[in-house]
């Protein structure tokens, strides 16, 4: 995963710290849960006729999500 992180950003000084902790939730398993929980509360707002808060339209989130578990060889 890359994030990147604007060099006007306030945030800019949690970069480092902020890069440790994706790599250790990607290391520990953490990441992949937190994927399926989304993945899981989205396919149910579907299925319900929801679109979820932020999710943007529904072909844009499929395709995100559909690169996302590509990057991380989830199924």
């Amino acid at each position: 995963m890359f994030v990147a992180f604007s060099k006007k950003s306030p945030c800019r000084s949690l970069a480092s710290g902020f890069s440790q902790g994706i790599t250790e939730m990607t290391t520990d398993g953490r990441f992949d849960t937190m994927l399926q929980y989304a993945t899981s509360v989205w396919d149910t707002a579907q299925k319900a006729g929801k679109q979820t808060r932020g999710a943007g339209s529904c072909l844009q989130s499929s395709r995100a999500l559909a690169k996302a578990k590509a990057c991380f060889g989830l199924r």
